[in-house]
């Protein structure tokens, strides 16, 4: 019989500290069943806690192979008890017992789903005798033999549904394996592909770090954008693939180039007998409602990986088969989208198409200041905008994720040219022109030059909504000069603003309140929130996003001013929960900072430290009002206020 002892796995173990505690706890009394879909760490989780548990590990690895022989899984154990004449699990009971009189010994068994009956049946014995202690894990949607789902039912062993790693946890995961903060898109692609899993993670970084996609600049990981070769996660998931029939592996390479795909769409081109088959592989999930399903591949990893494997003009001969499935007279949003990237990736040309998709590619925010450039993919926008062709909207389009990136000085380039069409253009076209070309004209260095093209639209419209988002715009510029007073002056009154639409209304809103708290003004500001979080309200109740309107009274002007810290930090920590729920990671760092600036005022520099690294973490380098740059200036104050002088010194460099 092999008795082992566990070997510590060379990456910490991140997160799971409520986890570890139920295991831990549930292994005193008898044992735990970890379930989980493949990859999301329960194998890691088991190993860790037997490893720290005082007893004696006999491991036991389940295999399909083994699977077909009885007590297969055990063979290595049963080698000296094979003979015995009471049969193999009353033989087995007995010698596991001699290892300690003290502490039965600790079953730690990976893939327990995989047994054959009888191996099954000796574990339930194993545990119904209270010769062993079991840690077993259980893959959740395979079938499994009765005796395994006996060791819960039957209530031998406790039971966890292990979930994915949340998004903070997955973020200490991956900078725990650089060794090294990493950008923020790094953190958000990373999620987006592994959904929390800590195997697929570790393994992407590793093919990431190994080709070249992922690099160091400055000491922050970056994508280099080159694409990681995916070597380890293609041998990963090749077991789950080599069994597939031609057709089913025609319809994961269409789901892998487009998906999510309606149901009938891939049916339609692979058939619905390939479809079926990758459900029941585990490859595809359908989902949605029953009169409109939509199918996807079950984990973004599946076809991240079968896509890099494909040869780049199979990849486009599917997408023209998958665009003409796709092209209907009935398009929504969803299908615009869609159907934009395959013709783009595939070479067609569409460009009214690209224009209209291409309002799905960025996400237009309300307030701090104007529509704002929060990309949901600035990049993928700006391919939109130079495929739909030279026009104001492209041109527009193309501004959006340029701002999204802080390439300002391009910004101009693109929209220089179009003035007099903005000065005619729609109310919508005109004044995201103005507000997008006018910072980044600031933003460049150039606010003379933003001040002067105000003053030429000032002429543009006559309407209430266009002279109250002028005189805003000109009075954020104004301020941003450290000229409050002047800036003040600049903005339209309050009864002015009442006939205004609800973001043009904000964002006036948001200025008068800033520059009131900047004028230490705190009554005059916190008189203004009421009617900001109303706005707030009833445009997110539109689907609009407002960013960091809601918080701007707490986080700029009660913070600075001492005021009532301890409710303005519980609705900030409240804010920054819903924004990494949303995935709105930069919102997040964002409210970090300001939450560890507060910190650092009620004198907890611990506490500051901590914040300030998450936002140093979630922050761009290169943003215009320089967030990050007053990340690290409030960490180096807080690590000089701990007298941590070597912390000090790297972060002023």
């Amino acid at each position: 019989m092999v008795v082992g002892e566990i070997s510590r796995l060379d990456a910490a173990l991140v997160g799971r500290t409520e986890e570890l505690a139920f295991v831990s706890a549930a292994l005193e009394r008898g044992g735990c069943v970890i379930a989980g879909a493949a990859g999301v760490g329960k194998s890691r989780l088991a190993s860790e806690v037997a490893a720290r548990h005082r007893a004696a590990v006999v491991r036991v690895v389940a295999t399909a192979a083994a699977g077909s022989i009885p007590f297969g899984a055990f063979g290595h154990l049963l080698a000296g008890v094979a003979s015995d004449p009471g049969g193999p699990i009353p033989a087995c009971i007995r010698a596991l017992r001699g290892l300690s009189s003290d502490v039965p010994p600790t079953l730690l068994l990976d893939d327990a789903h995989l047994l054959d009956e009888a191996s099954a049946a000796l574990v339930l014995a194993l545990r119904e005798s209270e010769t062993v202690r079991v840690l077993a894990t259980v893959r959740h949607g395979e079938r499994m033999p009765d005796a395994v789902i006996a060791l819960w039912k039957e209530a031998w062993l406790e039971r966890l549904d292990l979930q994915p790693l949340s998004r903070r946890e997955l973020r200490a995961l991956v900078e725990a394996h650089l060794g090294a903060p990493a950008a923020p898109d790094v953190h958000a692609r990373v999620f987006s592909l592994t959904e929390g899993s800590p195997l697929y993670a570790r393994e992407l970084l590793i093919d990431a770090m190994r080709s070249g996609a992922l690099a160091q600049d400055e000491g922050r990981w970056q994508w280099t954008g080159r694409p990681p070769e995916m070597a380890r996660l293609r041998d990963l998931i090749a077991a789950r693939t080599r069994d597939l029939s031609d057709e089913a592996r025609l319809a994961l390479d269409l789901l892998a180039v487009g998906s999510p795909l309606r149901l009938e769409e891939l049916a339609a081109v692979a058939g619905e007998e390939a479809v079926a088959e990758l459900e029941a592989a585990g490859l595809a999930i359908v989902r949605g409602l029953p009169e409109a399903p939509v199918i996807e591949v079950a984990h973004p990893m599946f076809g991240e990986v079968t896509l890099a494997a494909l040869p780049a003009a199979t990849a486009r001969r599917l997408r023209r088969r998958l665009a003409a499935a796709v092209d209907r007279h009935d398009l929504d949003s969803f299908d615009v989208l869609r159907l934009a990237l395959l013709k783009l990736e595939s070479g067609a040309s569409d460009p009214e198409l690209f224009r209209r998709a291409g309002a799905y590619a960025v996400r237009l925010e309300a307030g701090v200041p104007g529509p704002g450039w929060d990309g949901d993919d600035p990049t993928l926008a700006i391919r939109l905008a130079e495929a739909a062709g030279p026009d104001l909207e492209a041109a527009l389009l193309a501004a959006r994720g340029l701002m999204a990136l802080s390439r300002f000085g391009e910004v101009g380039e693109r929209l220089a040219p179009f003035e007099d069409a903005a000065g005619r253009a729609p109310f919508g076209q005109a004044v995201e022109y103005l507000h997008t070309r006018v910072y980044a004209l600031h933003w460049s260095g150039r606010t003379e030059d933003a001040l002067v093209l105000l003053e030429r639209a000032a002429g543009w419209r006559d309407e209430v909504d266009w002279t109250v988002a002028q005189a805003t715009l000109r009075g954020w510029i104004l301020h941003d000069q450290g000229r409050p007073q002047t800036a003040l002056e600049a903005v339209v009154t309050l009864p002015q603003l009442e006939g205004a639409a609800p973001h043009i209304r904000l964002d006036a809103l948001l200025l008068l309140a800033m520059v009131q708290s900047r004028l230490g003004r705190i009554d005059r500001c916190e008189a203004l929130e009421p009617q900001i979080q109303r706005l707030a309200d009833e445009l997110e109740d539109g689907f609009r996003q407002t960013g960091w309107a809601r918080y701007l009274v707490d986080g700029m002007a009660r913070s600075e001013a001492a005021r009532d810290l301890g409710a303005v930090a519980a609705r900030l920590v409240a804010g920054r929960e819903r924004a990494e729920a949303s995935g709105n990671d930069v919102l997040a760092a964002a409210l970090a900072m300001v939450l560890g600036r507060l910190e650092l005022t009620r004198g907890h520099a611990r506490d500051a430290i901590a914040l300030l690294e998450d936002a140093v973490n979630g922050l761009t380098a290169g943003d215009p009002r320089n967030a990050l740059g007053w990340a690290y200036a409030h960490l180096t104050r807080a690590h000089a206020l701990r007298g941590d002088v070597a912390a000090q010194r790297v972060r002023a460099r």
